[in-house]
C-alpha cells in the first residue's frame, strides 16, 4: 500500500512540477510558494475538521520539520526559475535517496535485499530519464542543496505524522510555510498578483501538490519511509514523460532506458515491500 501512495505522490508532483515551471521563472519562488501554501492550507483544513488539536507539547517535531520543508521547498522553487526543468528535477529527486538513506540510519529500518538493489535502480532510473544532458550543471547550485534538505524533511515528516497525525502535519507546514513567506512578502513589498494564465495554472498545481502531500505523507506513516521516499522521488521521471508526450519533447536513449529501469524497480518494491 505504501509503494502505491508514493506512486500516486509521484504522479502528482510530476503534473504539478510542469505546472508550476511558468509561474515560478515570471513570479519569482517566494510569490509561487505563498499561493501553494494558500491553495494546500485550504484544502487541507476540511480534512482536520471533526478532530482536535494535537497538545501543544507535541508540535515541536512537526514544526521542525515545518521549517526544514519550507527551507527544501525554498531551495527547489529559486532552481526551478534559475536552471531548466532537465537538469533541476533530477537534481532534487536524488532526495528520495537521500531519505532512504537518512531511513536506514535514523529510524533503522531494515529492507530485504531485492528492496535495497529496487532503491538503487529507481534513483539512477530518475536521473537518467530526467537528464537531457549529461553534463549539464545549470540550476544545480540551488537544487542539490534543496535535495538535501527535502532529503532530510522526509524523515522529520514521517516522525511529524507519527506524533500529531497526517493532517494535522499538513496544515503545521501550511501555516509555518504561509506565514514565513508572508512576512517575506511585505518586507519586499512583492506584487502578490498573477499575470495571465498563471493564476488558474497554480491554483491546479496547489491541488496536485496537496494531492501529492497527503498520499506522501500517509505512505510515510505507513512505511517503509526509504521505499516511499525513493518511489515518490520518480516525479522527475514523470515530468519527463509528460514533456515527451504533451510538449513533444525528444527523450535521449539514455533517458529511456531510465524510464524502464524506475518502471521495473517500483514494481520490484511493490512485491518486495
Amino acid at each position: 500500500m505504501s509503494t502505491l501512495l508514493a506512486a500516486t505522490t509521484a504522479l502528482a508532483w510530476g503534473f504539478a512540477e510542469v505546472l508550476m515551471l511558468g509561474a515560478a521563472k515570471r513570479h519569482g519562488p517566494v510569490v509561487v510558494g505563498f499561493w501553494l501554501m494558500v491553495v494546500g492550507g485550504a484544502l487541507t483544513v476540511p480534512l482536520v475538521l471533526g478532530s482536535s488539536p494535537p497538545p501543544i507539547e507535541d508540535w515541536g517535531i512537526p514544526v521542525v520539520a515545518a521549517a526544514v520543508g519550507l527551507g527544501g521547498s525554498v531551495l527547489y522553487w529559486v532552481a526551478l526559475r534559475q536552471g531548466p526543468l532537465s537538469v533541476v528535477s533530477p537534481t532534487v529527486a536524488t532526495s528520495g535517496g537521500i531519505g532512504a538513506v537518512l531511513a536506514v540510519l535514523v529510524l533503522g529500518e531494515r529492507l530485504p535485499v531485492a528492496a535495497v538493489v529496487a532503491l538503487a535502480l529507481a534513483t539512477v532510473g530518475a536521473v537518467l530519464a530526467s537528464v537531457s544532458r549529461l553534463d549539464a550543471r545549470t540550476g544545480v547550485g540551488w537544487a542539490a542543496p534543496a535535495a538535501m534538505t527535502l532529503g532530510a524533511y522526509t524523515v522529520l515528516l514521517a516522525a511529524a505524522a507519527d506524533r500529531v497525525g497526517v493532517y494535522w502535519a499538513l496544515l503545521g507546514y501550511r501555516i509555518v510555510g504561509g506565514v514565513v513567506l508572508a512576512v517575506v512578502l511585505v518586507v519586499k513589498r512583492t506584487d502578490l498578483r498573477l499575470s495571465g494564465p498563471h493564476a488558474g495554472v497554480l491554483v491546479l498545481a496547489g491541488v496536485l501538490d496537496t494531492i501529492g502531500f497527503v498520499a506522501f505523507t500517509t505512505g510515510l506513516e505507513r512505511g517503509p519511509v526509504a521505499v516511499v521516499a525513493v518511489v515518490s522521488a520518480q516525479f522527475s521521471t514523470i515530468a519527463v514523460v509528460l514533456a515527451a508526450t504533451v510538449l513533444r519533447e525528444r527523450l535521449h536513449a539514455h533517458q529511456w532506458v531510465g524510464v524502464v529501469g524506475m518502471l521495473v524497480a517500483t514494481s520490484v518494491l511493490g512485491f518486495a515491500t
